[in-house]
C-alpha cells in the first residue's frame, strides 16, 4: 500500500470509469493433436502489469511463478499492455523450478504461438500461448524462459516477492542460466493457466500492497492470497488464485497502475475461469492520498460490485484494515475507514460475502490500529503472520462445497531418523520436513542412505513429492506400519531432480531409501512433501482458542467478544456449570471445561475447525453448548462417519447477551474488565443434531463464522461438543433438559456428585 504515485502512468481516467487497455492479443489457436479443448482454462497464477520498466537487449528472462492449483496441460499469458512499440519474443519455454535460475532436467517444455516459436506482441496488446502437455502440481514452481532477441522496454509488475532472473543471450533452454543477474520484478508474463476438469473455477484477489504481499518474507510466498491457496487446497477446494494486487494502487485514481476502477474489468473479470473476486485494500490508498468523501469509496464500490454481477462473479467484500500509527493516520481518515467498513458489513453494499481483515488483523485494546504481533513496523502493512491472519479469516464456504478431499502435507515439521548426515554441516534430516526449499537434508558420501518420516500414527495418503538437491541414479519410496515390514510404493527410473508420484497408501511411516546416488558426493534432499488427509484434533478442546469465562477476581483474563466481556466462573456455577463438571441437557451429557475461570483457554471460536468426539450409550443426538457474541449465527458444519459419509448440520445460536427461554443456562451477570461487573443476564445455549442411525461419528467439523472474537464481528462459540448420552457414563452432573436454572443468587451446595440448586426455575428439571 505504498503512498507514492507513479509517474510512468498516464493520465488519470475519468472517475468510474470501467475500461480495459485496447488489446490485440494473439490468441493462437491449439496445437495440432492438442486434445485438451472441451476442458477449460483456469488460471493457476497472475499478476497486474503496471507500467514499462527496464529495457532489455538480446537477453533471457526466465521468471518463478508459484501455482495455486494443478493441471495436465498449461499456457502462458505475455503482455506489452504498456508499451509504445511492438515486442518480439521467442524460444519459451516452462520447467519445473529448483533452486535460483536452475531448473529441473527433464521437465523443459518448449512454448509456441498459433505453432510458431516466436511471437511478435503489438503495443498495448497481449498473447496467449498453445496449450502445451506440462504437467504442473498445486503450490509448485514453475520457471517460465524466454529469450528477447531485439530491444524491448519491459511491460512489468513491480513488486514481484520473489528474485527472478535475466542472463545475456539465448539461454532459455540451459538448466541453469550463466552469468545471471536478479530481478525484483514480472517481466512480461502476466499470467498461467492450467485445464483440471475438476476446477471449480479461480478467485482474483484484487487490491493494493496488502494483497502483493508488500512486507511479506520475498521468495516464501507468504502473500495472503498464496495462504487462502494452502486452505483452499488442504480443503479439499480446486480453486485457482490469482493475485491482482498492485503496491500504490487506488480506488478512484491512477497510482500504483491504473486506478481500480479502470482496470477492474482486465485484471479481474477477464480472468480465465474467474467466478469471484476479492475486493480488498485499495480504498486505504485513497483515504490516505486523496482523502475523499466517502460516498465516492462507496459509490465506485457499487459500480465494481455491479459490473461483477453482470459477468456472474461473486464480489466478495473486505473491511479495510487498521492503520493508526501510520504517517498520515488522522481520527478524520479513522472515521472515514470505519464508515467504508460499516457500509461494507451493511446490506446496501451487494457484497455477495464479507471477508472482516479489519477484525481479523485489528487489536482488541485498540481497533484502528494493528495487533502489534501483525505489525510489519510501518502501521500500515501487516506482517507475515498478520498476512497469514487475513487468509485465515476467509469463510471458505464462500466457494461452495470441496470438489475433493481434504489433504495437507503430513510430513511437515515430522521427525525424521536418518542413516547419516555430514558432520558439523547443519545439514540434519529435520531440513528436509521444514518446508524451507533453501534448507536441506545431506548425507555422508557412499550408499545405501534413507531418510524416514514418522507421520505419527497410521495416515492416509495419495500424493508424495521429492526435492532432491541433486538427481538419485536409484532409490525406492517405501511405506510401512512399525518400522519392521516395508512395502516399496514407488521405484522409479530416470531419476528427475523433482519427483511427484501418486501413491495410495496407508501407513505410519514412509522412508526414502537411496541405493545408488547420482554423484560422488553424499544423498541430498531439499524437501519431502506427504500430502494425505489432515488428522482432526483429538478433542474439541485441542481447538481451544478464546478464553471467555474469567473468575470474579480477575476478570481481566479473558475477552469473550472482543471488546474484554466475559462470563463470570461463579454466576455460570451457580447455573449448574462448573469446571470439569458434567452437565447433562438434552438428553446429552457434557463436561464442561476444566480451564474455565482458570484464565487459561475454554471455548474456540468456530471457524472450520475438526476434531474427534466420543459417542457413548446409543446417542442419536449430537450436542452443543454454545454462545455468539453480537448477534450470534446460522451456520453450517459437517460431520463425518466412520464409514466415509458426511452429513451436513445447521448450528444455530443466539448472542449470549440475554435469557431466551431457549438458553441451557443463564448466569446472572457478566464480568468486565478491572474486576467488574455488569448485572445483565448471559445465556449458554445447547443445540442438538439428530444422528444418522447406525453410525459411528469418525469427526465433526465446525461452521465457519468467524477467525476470532472481534468487537462487531458475529462469532460463535463453542464450549463442549458431546454425542454421549445422558446416564451412559458417571460422574457430577448438574441440571437435564433445556430449562433455564436462573437463580444464581442463591446459595449453591454440592452434595456429593450432585449440584444443588436454592433457587431454580419452577419448570425446570433438576438434578
Amino acid at each position: 500500500m505504498k503512498t507514492r504515485l507513479r509517474q510512468a502512468v498516464p493520465a488519470a481516467v475519468a472517475l468510474f470509469t470501467l475500461a480495459t487497455v485496447s488489446v490485440g492479443t494473439a490468441e493462437a489457436s491449439p496445437a495440432p493433436g492438442a486434445a485438451a479443448a472441451a476442458t477449460p482454462w483456469t488460471g493457476t497464477w497472475a499478476t497486474a502489469m503496471q507500467g514499462t520498466g527496464a529495457t532489455f537487449t538480446d537477453q533471457t528472462i526466465r521468471q518463478i511463478v508459484h501455482t495455486s492449483i494443478g493441471g495436465s496441460s498449461v499456457r502462458i499469458h505475455l503482455s506489452n499492455r504498456f508499451g509504445t512499440q511492438p515486442v518480439v519474443l521467442d524460444d519459451i519455454h516452462a520447467a519445473s523450478s529448483l533452486f535460483n535460475s536452475d531448473i529441473a532436467t527433464g521437465t523443459d517444455a518448449k512454448l509456441t504461438f498459433g505453432g510458431n516459436t516466436s511471437v511478435t506482441i503489438p503495443a498495448g496488446g497481449e498473447a496467449v500461448s498453445d496449450p502445451a502437455g506440462f504437467s504442473v502440481t498445486p503450490e509448485s514452481e514453475v520457471a517460465v524462459s524466454f529469450h528477447v532477441p531485439g530491444t524491448a522496454v519491459a511491460t512489468q509488475h513491480d513488486a514481484a516477492r520473489q528474485v527472478n532472473w535475466y542472463a545475456p543471450g539465448d539461454q532459455s533452454a540451459a538448466p541453469y542460466l550463466s552469468s545471471a543477474q536478479q530481478s525484483y520484478s514480472y517481466t512480461f508474463l502476466s499470467g498461467l493457466d492450467v485445464q483440471n476438469p475438476d476446477a471449480a473455477g479461480a478467485v482474483v484477489a484484487f487490491g493494493a500492497s496488502i494483497t502483493d504481499g508488500e512486507a511479506s518474507s520475498g521468495n516464501t510466498n507468504r502473500r495472503w492470497p498464496n495462504r487462502l491457496a494452502t486452505r483452499l487446497n488442504e480443503a479439499g477446494y480446486q480453486v485457482g488464485v490469482l493475485n491482482e494486487g498492485i503496491s500504490g494502487n487506488n480506488l478512484l485514481q491512477n497510482g500504483g497502475g491504473p486506478a481500480a476502477v479502470s482496470r477492474f474489468a482486465h485484471d479481474a473479470l477477464d480472468q480465465p475461469g474467474v467466478r469471484w473476486v476479492v475486493f480488498s485494500d485499495d480504498p486505504i490508498n485513497d483515504i490516505i492520498n486523496t482523502n475523499p468523501p466517502v460516498s465516492s469509496i462507496t459509490g465506485a464500490l457499487r459500480q465494481l460490485v455491479d459490473a461483477a454481477h453482470a459477468r456472474n462473479v461473486k464480489f466478495l467484500c473486505s473491511t479495510l484494515t487498521p492503520f493508526k500509527g501510520f504517517t498520515w493516520w488522522s481520527d478524520d481518515r479513522e472515521v472515514k475507514r470505519q464508515a467504508v467498513n460499516d457500509f461494507l458489513r451493511g446490506p446496501d453494499s451487494g457484497c455477495d460475502g464479507v471477508i472482516d481483515q479489519a477484525a481479523a488483523t485489528g487489536d482488541p485494546a485498540d481497533p484502528r490500529a494493528y495487533l502489534p504481533a501483525y505489525d510489519a513496523g510501518d502501521h500500515l502493512h501487516p506482517n507475515d503472520a498478520g498476512l497469514k491472519a487475513i487468509a485465515d479469516a476467509v469463510p471458505l464456504s464462500l466457494f461452495g462445497t470441496p470438489s475433493g478431499p481434504a489433504f495437507a502435507d503430513l510430513a511437515l515439521g515430522r521427525p525424521v531418523e536418518t542413516s547419516s548426515a555430514q558432520s558439523g554441516s547443519g545439514f540434519t534430516g529435520d531440513k528436509a520436513v521444514d518446508g524451507d526449499l533453501t534448507t536441506r537434508w545431506a548425507a555422508n558420501a557412499g550408499d545405501p542412505q534413507s531418510l524416514t518420516v514418522d507421520l505419527g500414527a497410521a495416515r492416509n495418503f495419495s500424493r508424495i513429492r521429492l526435492n532432491w538437491y541433486a538427481p538419485v541414479a536409484e532409490y525406492q519410496i517405501q511405506t510401512s506400519p512399525d518400522k519392521n515390514t516395508w512395502t516399496t510404493v514407488a521405484s522409479p527410473a530416470g531419476v528427475r531432480t523433482i519427483e511427484d508420484f501418486a501413491v495410495t497408501a496407508t501407513a505410519r511411516y514412509v522412508r526414502v531409501n537411496a541405493t545408488r546416488s547420482g554423484t560422488p558426493y553424499g544423498t541430498s534432499l531439499w524437501g519431502i512433501s506427504v500430502y494425505g488427509t489432515p488428522a482432526p484434533a483429538s478433542s474439541l478442546s485441542a481447538t481451544f482458542d478464546n478464553t471467555g469465562v474469567t473468575s470474579d477476581a480477575d476478570t481481566d483474563a479473558g475477552n469473550f467478544d472482543g471488546g474484554g466481556a466475559t462470563y463470570s466462573a461463579q454466576a455460570l456455577a451457580a447455573a449448574g456449570l462448573r469446571a470439569g463438571r458434567t452437565f447433562d441437557v438434552g438428553g446429552v451429557s457434557f463436561v464442561w471445561p476444566s480451564t474455565a475461570g482458570s484464565g487459561k483457554p475454554d471455548n474456540t471460536v468456530a471457524f472450520g475447525q475438526s476434531f474427534s468426539v466420543q459417542q457413548a450409550g446409543g446417542s442419536t443426538t449430537l450436542g452443543f453448548l454454545a454462545s455468539g457474541s453480537y448477534g450470534g449465527a446460522n451456520a453450517n458444519g459437517t460431520i463425518t462417519y466412520t464409514d466415509g459419509t458426511v452429513q451436513s448440520y445447521t448450528l444455530l445460536i443466539p448472542d449470549w447477551f440475554g435469557a431466551g427461554a431457549e438458553a441451557a443456562a443463564v448466569a446472572a451477570y457478566q464480568n468486565r474488565p478491572g474486576e467488574t461487573r455488569f448485572d445483565g443476564p448471559a445465556s449458554v445455549y445447547f443445540a442438538g443434531i439428530a444422528l444418522q442411525p447406525g453410525k459411528t461419528i469418525d469427526h465433526v467439523r465446525l461452521p465457519e463464522v468467524s477467525s476470532r472474537a472481534a468487537a462487531g464481528t458475529p462469532s460463535v462459540h463453542v464450549f463442549a461438543v458431546s454425542a454421549v448420552k445422558t446416564g451412559a457414563t458417571g460422574g457430577p452432573t448438574g441440571r437435564i433438559v433445556g430449562k433455564k436454572c436462573a437463580g444464581v443468587n442463591g446459595d449453591l451446595a454440592v452434595d456429593g456428585a450432585r449440584v444443588v440448586l436454592d433457587t431454580c426455575d419452577t419448570t425446570a428439571a433438576q438434578q
